[in-house]
């Protein structure tokens, strides 16, 4: 509980110095919003150079231990929060670095081992029943200073290219279809769309309209 209200805390302070207050809140509570579940195969990939090639940016996983000796300073200060929270509910993060210095993240579930089907409370408010190698991805964040240089596709394409050298078949993901530069990025990156649904979601807790059932929100 704590844990939370010290997040927020630290969303809520970034948000006004940002003056991204409305923007917060709009993506922590609203009616009926549309969602766009798409998903990627990965065995289409072809082979390509780093998409972050000559960009002075690196693709790096983060490690627990790496997080605990402050090897990387985020820019974003509650994105390190988020991270120790991922990492300690068993999600994989990687992050867009300049120098030692995190400008960028993405998160999925998709772990080592890949004996077992994943499962995580998007997939279930989204529908989606994965198969053995299918993997989900979620919360990209480019931080603010850093969005005019279009850094969200090369990082999505750098995750993408990883899991498919570690032998998964397809990417689950989605966006709300009114966030205009993720459903560019998704087209763009040939994403396929799945059914369209609509969420309300009010802070912690969403509730899919489809079907009326509840799940926590990570």
């Amino acid at each position: 509980m704590f844990g939370n209200v010290f997040l927020a805390t630290q969303l809520i302070r970034e948000a006004y110095l940002n003056r991204e207050l409305r923007k917060l809140f709009h993506e922590r509570a609203f009616i009926q919003r549309v969602v766009v579940p798409v998903v990627k195969d990965l065995t289409s990939l072809t082979q390509q150079p780093d998409p972050l090639q000559n960009s002075g940016y690196r693709f790096v996983e983060l490690k627990p231990d790496d997080l605990q000796t402050g090897k990387w300073n985020f820019s974003v200060r509650s994105r390190y929060f988020k991270a120790l929270r991922k990492i300690k509910k068993g999600m994989r993060g990687f992050a867009l670095v300049k120098d030692t210095t995190v400008v960028g993240d993405i998160w999925c579930v998709a772990p080592s081992d890949q004996k077992n089907p994943i499962d995580h409370p998007d997939l279930r408010m989204l529908g989606i029943a994965c198969k053995k190698g299918d993997a989900y991805a979620m919360d990209i964040f480019i931080d603010p200073a850093y969005r005019e240089y279009k850094l969200g596709a090369p990082t999505l394409l750098s995750l993408q290219l990883m899991l498919k050298q570690e032998g998964w078949h397809r990417l689950y993901a989605y966006y709300y279809d009114d966030n205009i530069p993720s459903k560019w990025m998704h087209w763009m990156l040939k994403f396929t769309e799945l059914p369209k649904l609509q969420v309300s979601r009010f802070f912690f807790f969403t509730k899919t309209h489809k079907n009326a059932k509840k799940n926590d929100q990570i």
